[in-house]
């Protein structure tokens, strides 16, 4: 079965919508030649032949449920004020606990 992605679709979200759960990643990823971190463009056509659990697709189809969780950096940057902040040091390297 072949689906078009989303606007910030991330291959994780098409494929728990498609085949029903996680563990299809590596076979999607492999099908399409992507590796499980890469950004997708939405309207990217990908394969998805592996349904790991057809409950959880069933329920996604019934309620119109399509996740889209993909941000991009630029968009991390816009929230977080390009990653600026306490939440964003790093024990001794930012930051130096006394």
């Amino acid at each position: 079965m072949s689906k078009k992605t989303l606007r910030r679709q991330s291959l994780p979200d098409l494929t728990i919508q498609e085949c029903g759960g996680l563990e299809a990643i590596m076979e999607v990823a492999a099908d399409n030649g992507l590796s499980i971190t890469d950004d997708i463009t939405p309207g990217t056509t990908l394969k998805c032949n592996a349904v790991v659990n057809k409950k959880n697709v069933d329920i996604y189809n019934a309620n119109d449920l399509r996740p889209a969780t993909g941000i991009t950096q630029e968009e991390v940057n816009e929230l977080t004020g390009d990653g600026e902040g306490v939440e964003f040091w790093g024990i001794e390297e930012d930051f130096e606990a006394q």
